[in-house]
């Protein structure tokens, strides 16, 4: 499951950075990182860390929504 979501982390990063190549330093919106990723259930109140203690990742948007 780790592995999984490594790979599809790394993949993700390579697709940003193509975007980002694509549109140009002057295009960029913002670029977000994720420093933490809770969720707690409705009825029992009981908490997740889906991505863990540490989650490690970003995420850039472009004029162009993507």
């Amino acid at each position: 499951m780790r592995a999984k979501f490594k790979l599809a982390l790394a993949m993700l990063a390579v697709a940003i950075s193509a975007v980002v190549t694509q549109a140009g330093a002057a295009d960029v919106v913002g670029t977000w990182r994720i420093i933490s990723w809770s969720q707690e259930e409705t009825d029992s109140k009981v908490g997740h860390s889906p991505f863990g203690d540490h989650p490690i990742g970003s995420i850039t948007y472009t004029s162009m929504g993507t």
